[in-house]
């Protein structure tokens, strides 16, 4: 198995150039407060006198990647959602369409946006003074169960990954303070942690709906994003109308790939005809990768099914079943005639998210980013808990991967004055088996973080509960209302209605 060394991809001859995101607000180190390192009974104790102690979880992780990892704790499987009135409806789809601005989420992805608004803004906006509280209620759903006091040891990440704490503080009901709370988990730089070897599926929507712009701009997006996969990496590709069809039934090998022939292959596809967008997807999902390998799809389209299943609600819940966690899935497009609802919450329930660019002429370069920041995954099947703060109300619950060249980002809420610090246990597994980053994290008596960390949470909040509208159709109306309060609450926007 091949480590990747730290060092910048190596973008191929002829493709344009990237830059990562970066915030528009700089967010400053100098006063931030130093990690601190205790025990795993420290920890326990920590768990066990905490103020709102995390509560047992109910996201799953059944079909997730093969990599060997003694000892980790199982998480539960999700509740499967029953029958009832799909809520594409209430989010004024028809057919697949989204009524509304599906760019709204658009970036919500990236550090910058999640921070300081929509793509394309100048800066962090003031956060609106918050209305009175709505009477919102939600259900737990940390992802870690209470472990055993005697619970196995790890191998510690301590050495290996840098812990930021952001804050934000403001009056709530009654003139109490509430406080809210930003974690930043990044790879240190220079550290040699081994890359997980992947296997790459790209599927990309060739239906009439697409159009030669479109189709030409997702065509040069992936060629040039073969470029960044690793040596170790295996890769296929399929494209999509009414029916799937492949470019080799084998997985190529990423050390020596076909690239005239994939070049040649993709050149012969026309946009035209029809899309099942459900049954295309089918064999992406669920699949089994191999031994010590993580499986990962990217989806370029425009998600608009024009026939078989057509509920988005459906479309997400169905695949999102099916892949139980297995598959890391990506959404790209481009243009404003774009589903964003099904390809977003698509991504978030299955541990990626969408990129989605308003110009077809940026497709290239932003699918390339999205390729970059994904390139090298290195701790799988993340797991939290938390103690000193409520996990429930950290988000996102179920978690991306971690890679080196992008943030893991938590966002959380705390009360001023009654915790003083967050203790924070993350497990992920890796080629040698379970790994395990605990810390604690005092909380600063001044906020060290912009204004925008409460709008952030909110955003994030929405997510989850947008996510659990498409895994529980049965409770749209109540989480609907929830959305709405918080929305309302947090001077947010929602997004797809």
């Amino acid at each position: 198995m091949l480590a990747e060394t730290p060092s910048s991809p190596t973008l191929p001859a002829g493709s344009p150039p990237v830059q990562d995101a970066k915030p528009r607000v700089a967010l400053g180190t100098e006063s931030l407060p130093t990690p601190e390192l205790f025990s795993r009974g420290d920890f326990e104790r920590a768990i066990a006198s905490s103020i709102q102690p995390p509560s047992k979880g109910t996201s799953g992780s059944a079909g997730r990647p093969t990599i060997e990892a003694p000892g980790a704790p199982v998480a539960p499987k999700p509740s499967e959602g029953g029958a009832g009135v799909s809520v594409s409806a209430r989010l004024g789809e028809s057919r697949g369409l989204v009524v509304g601005d599906p760019m709204r989420s658009a970036g919500w992805s990236r550090l910058d946006d999640f921070l300081f608004g929509a793509p394309g803004g100048t800066g962090p906006a003031e956060l609106a003074p918050a209305a009175p509280r709505a009477d919102v209620k939600t259900e737990s759903r940390s992802l870690l169960e209470d472990q055993p006091t005697a619970a196995p040891k790890y191998e510690s990440l301590n050495d290996f990954l840098n812990v930021e704490l952001f804050t934000q503080e403001q009056p709530g009901r009654g003139g109490a303070r509430e406080g809210w709370f930003l974690i930043r988990i990044t790879a240190k730089p220079g550290k040699a942690l081994e890359v997980i070897p992947r296997d790459v599926t790209y599927v990309m929507d060739i239906s009439s709906s697409i159009g030669g712009t479109r189709l030409r701009a997702f065509r040069q997006g992936l060629l040039d994003s073969l470029a960044q996969l690793n040596s170790s990496d295996r890769f296929r590709l399929y494209a999509f109308r009414d029916r799937l069809s492949r470019f080799r039934e084998e997985w190529c090998s990423a050390s020596n790939p076909p690239r005239e022939e994939v070049r040649a292959w993709l050149e012969g596809l026309r946009s035209a005809g029809t899309t099942d967008f459900y049954d295309a997807l089918r064999p992406l999902v669920g699949q089994s990768p191999g031994k010590n390998r993580m499986a990962m799809g990217f989806i370029l389209s425009d998600g608009i099914p024009t026939v078989g299943i057509r509920d988005s609600t459906q479309i997400i819940n169905r695949l999102s079943e099916k892949n139980d966690n297995a598959v890391s899935i990506f959404s790209f497009s481009a243009g404003r005639d774009v589903n964003g609802f099904l390809l977003d919450l698509l991504a978030y329930r299955n541990q990626g998210w969408l990129r989605l660019t308003a110009q077809a002429a940026d497709a290239p370069e932003e699918f390339l980013r999205l390729a970059r920041q994904v390139r090298h995954p290195l701790f799988l099947n993340l797991r939290f808990r938390f103690a000193g703060v409520e996990g429930a109300q950290v988000f996102p619950q179920n978690l991306p991967n971690l890679y080196r060249d992008s943030p893991l980002l938590l966002f959380g809420r705390y009360t001023p004055g009654q915790a003083e610090k967050i203790s924070l246990q993350v497990l992920g597994d890796s080629l040698k088996g379970t790994k395990e980053l605990l810390v604690q994290l005092p909380i600063p008596q001044k906020p060290t973080g912009p204004k925008t960390i409460a709008g952030a949470w909110a955003r994030q909040k929405i997510y989850d509960l947008l996510s659990r509208m498409t895994d529980s159709p049965e409770n749209q109306e109540r989480l609907l209302d929830q959305v709405r309060a918080v929305a309302e609450e947090y001077k947010v926007e929602t997004p797809y209605f």
